[in-house]
Formats: C-alpha cells, sequence, structure tokens
C-alpha cells in the first residue's frame, strides 16, 4: 500500500507516530534481517524512508562502546578493576550498580 506523499507531509505532527530509538533499532534490526531493500521494507511497514536513513545513520554514530576491563585483584571487601587506559578503579562494599555505570560513563568507557 502505498502513502500519499501528500498527506505525510501535511498531516499535523501530534498525528504523526513518534518511535524512540530502541523501536527505530529494532526496526532497522528486522529489516537487516529480512534481507529487503529498504524501499521495500519501508513500503510494506509504511515508514517514510528518510526517516529510516535518518535513524540508521543516528543509531550507526551513537553504537555504544563496549571496551575490555580486567579485574587485578579480587580481595574482600572491595573490587580493583584496571582499564585499558591505566585509569584503576576501586569498587567498595555496598557500591550500587547505578553509580558504578555512572563512574564508568564519566571516564568514558561506554557502560550503559
Amino acid at each position: 500500500m502505498k502513502r500519499d506523499r501528500f498527506w505525510e507531509h501535511t498531516m499535523p505532527s501530534s498525528l504523526r507516530r513518534t518511535r524512540s530509538p530502541a523501536e527505530w533499532q529494532a526496526i532497522i534490526d528486522t529489516w537487516q534481517a529480512s534481507g529487503k531493500p529498504v524501499s521495500t521494507y519501508c513500503e510494506e511497514h509504511e515508514l517514510p524512508q528518510s526517516s529510516f536513513y535518518a535513524w540508521k545513520q543516528r543509531l550507526a554514530d551513537h553504537k555504544p562502546e563496549f571496551v575490555d576491563v580486567t579485574a587485578l585483584a579480587i580481595a574482600a571487601p572491595e573490587i580493583v578493576i584496571g582499564l585499558p587506559n591505566g585509569v584503576t578503579i576501586t569498587v567498595k562494599p555496598g557500591a550500587d550498580q547505578q553509580s558504578i555505570a555512572q563512574v564508568l560513563r564519566a571516564l568514558g568507557v561506554g557502560a550503559s
């Protein structure tokens, strides 16, 4: 079913479907698994190709980077983590996962 391009551009933004980055990532993953050309996939799923390509690029530019970390020592009551850039992090007992993730993000190691 072809979409009416005029309608797409004149439709109020409040009526357009807004998708989250996670939804767009799922759409792109499904497209890749389908093996179909983008034009065919977008037409079948009533997706604007311009939005598809824009999100595909945006998500490719912001892929999280994972780095190898090595535990230098694991001794109660703390954990010492050595990062590839030479930084050492000591995690004390009771440190919550969210706090550790914030520290890793602040150091730019791509934790999410």
